[in-house]
């Protein structure tokens, strides 16, 4: 026979799953569109699940990583934005760099990370509702001597504006 204080603890910890479960499910359905971002690099398909965006008004900043936090992207953007137009990163202050944990190396294109050379298209942007996507690609200098292309890169991502 199961003893009244097993049954009680039973009990609070079943509700407690129980609520614990509920506010996840809530929480995980408020967010309607959460961001998201993937590319091809180093002949790999990447779906980078850690995306986050912040805007201010020198710029937009976005970086993410996988599952296996194995690969990261950072993608700093300067106003003025222009939809549809692709921004060659070689202006001052905008880049892609793509992080590869267990090398020692960084790769990069953009301003600083010669001779790469990223390309970034901005597709959305609501300023209101805080959402920019769009897409970016290029050939990324690993130093001198070691390039590689970064492909089908793309980015939806909610911001926070500061």
């Amino acid at each position: 026979m199961i003893s009244r204080k097993f049954e009680v603890v039973l009990f609070v910890v079943g509700f407690g799953g129980s609520v614990l479960l509920f506010a996840c499910n809530k929480n995980s359905n408020s967010k309607t569109n959460p961001s998201t971002a993937s590319m091809t690099f180093m002949d790999s398909a990447i779906q980078l699940t850690s995306v986050s965006a912040t805007m201010s008004g020198s710029g937009a900043v976005i970086s993410a990583a996988d599952n296996g936090k194995s690969f990261g992207v950072i993608l700093m953007l300067r106003p003025p934005f222009t939809l549809n137009k692709t921004l060659d990163m070689d202006s001052v202050g905008d880049y892609v760099q793509v992080t590869v944990t267990g090398r020692p190396d960084q790769w990069g294109g953009g301003f600083g990370m010669s001779p790469g050379d990223g390309k970034v298209t901005i597709t959305s942007w609501d300023s209101v509702g805080h959402r920019l996507s769009g897409t970016f690609s290029g050939v990324l200098s690993g130093g001198i001597g070691y390039s590689d292309t970064l492909s089908t890169g793309k980015f939806d991502v909610q911001y926070t504006a500061n």
